[in-house]
């Protein structure tokens, strides 16, 4: 199930405290599994190339969207995993 949610107020967005893409990257591995057509690996990284023909096969079988499975369950997703929890 797919839902979108609509609100017509401002809301603040979340500060982040990281300049870089990986600044928070740990090295753990959970987007490399997450991954369904291994574009990530712990030592290269996302490969831009194989990412972008995976979004373009779900954008054009789906008509639209974005994978964004490396995203998810990920310890780097929400908070920097190398501080303690709060």
């Amino acid at each position: 199930t797919i839902i979108s949610l609509f609100v017509d107020c401002e809301l603040e967005p979340t500060e982040r405290n990281y300049t870089g893409v990986y600044d928070y990257c740990i090295k753990c591995g959970a987007c490399v599994r997450r991954c369904p057509v291994q574009a990530i690996s712990i030592k290269y990284l996302r490969n831009p190339k194989l990412c972008g023909e995976h979004a373009q096969h779900l954008r054009k079988e789906f008509n639209g969207g974005l994978c964004g499975k490396c995203l998810v369950k990920v310890p780097c997703k929400a908070r920097n995993p190398k501080q303690n929890k709060l």
